[in-house]
């Protein structure tokens, strides 16, 4: 192998947070390249910009950080951008295509990590879980007041936005505890459904489902789709789920639906600024559970993410040494 093969072959990791990266470094090793670590976190277009050895790298591994226009044209000499995640809002995919760089994502990775934490928030809420754990943190034990009496789930209505891989998951495992399980996404026919849903219309899930849960990509379509005439809709004191996208919900709507009653609970893995303002009214909003963007991690997933990154990184890797 050449010095100029060495070369393009570098694979960049532009941005990432776990503690070594001993697994991706074998498997791209192994196919001929060289795994370069930034060392940095960058989150603007001028700190991807900046980073060492963008202009030669071939491969760009990346999490949050922005691959911009700006930033492709910068690198040179890269063929491919792999993403540490399954969605790839922080890629611009026009400049990508147009620059002939192929993007890949892992989707569907945690699709059992996302649903297992969408089945946990929908448990906690309804067993009342974090104020009746506070109770006891306070020294106090089981509560008189109605309000925080558990409730059960048999024969209560589950209602999800989106059939994909988690959607789906997050539906078998609901109708396991006996739940009705409603669903609608435009893309799912009720025969590739499976048994355990009905798909409906969107109206008819807003008005019968005690609990929503979404699962849909954030897009222009999307955004904001959780807004006050969404939410009036609704069955009065149904619980809202959200492991997908802070940006699909109009948080300001969805803090007034739960102040005026009509929203029982809100359990929420994500919101539109992240890290949560330690300002945010979800922080201490006793009708909110709020988990800090984890329902994807898990050892497992974090597992099957990471192997899958470093095999697609090695593939082009590959493609770029036989030239």
């Amino acid at each position: 192998m050449s010095d100029l093969q060495v070369l393009s072959s570098q694979v960049l990791l532009v941005d990432g947070r776990y503690h070594d990266y001993v697994l991706e470094r074998s498997v791209i090793e192994s196919a001929g390249g060289a795994l370069i670590e930034s060392g940095r976190h960058p989150v603007s277009e001028q700190e991807v910009l900046d980073l060492p050895g963008l202009a030669d790298a071939s491969v760009l591994l990346v999490e949050l950080a922005p691959i911009t226009a700006a930033v492709l044209e910068a690198a040179k000499s890269c063929v491919a951008v792999v993403r540490y995640g399954t969605g790839l809002d922080n890629v611009d995919l026009d400049a990508a295509r147009l620059a002939g760089v192929a993007v890949e994502s892992v989707p569907g990775y945690a699709a059992a990590s996302v649903s297992e934490h969408a089945l946990l928030l929908l448990l906690a809420t309804a067993r009342r879980l974090r104020a009746n754990t506070d109770r006891v943190s306070r020294g106090e034990w089981r509560p008189a007041d109605l309000e925080l009496r558990p409730m059960g789930l048999e024969g209560r209505v589950l209602g999800v936005f989106g059939m994909g891989a988690i959607g789906r998951a997050l539906a078998q495992r609901a109708s396991a505890f006996g739940m009705k399980v409603l669903a609608t996404d435009p893309n799912v026919a009720q025969s590739a459904a499976g048994g355990v849903v009905e798909m409906v219309s969107d109206l008819q899930l807003l008005s019968e489902s005690d609990y929503i849960s979404l699962h849909l990509p954030l897009t222009p379509e999307t955004q904001g789709m959780v807004n006050a005439d969404w939410l009036s809709t609704c069955k009065k004191g149904m619980t809202l789920i959200n492991t997908a996208r802070g940006g699909l919900i109009d948080e300001s709507a969805l803090l007034d639906a739960i102040d005026s009653g009509h929203i029982g609970f809100a359990a929420l893995d994500v919101s539109i600024e992240e890290p949560l303002p330690l300002d945010h009214r979800f922080r201490q909003h006793p009708r909110v559970l709020f988990t800090p963007h984890i329902a994807f991690w898990s050892d497992q997933a974090e597992h099957e993410l990471r192997n899958s990154v470093a095999a697609m990184a090695a593939s082009h890797v590959r493609e770029v040494v036989l030239r």
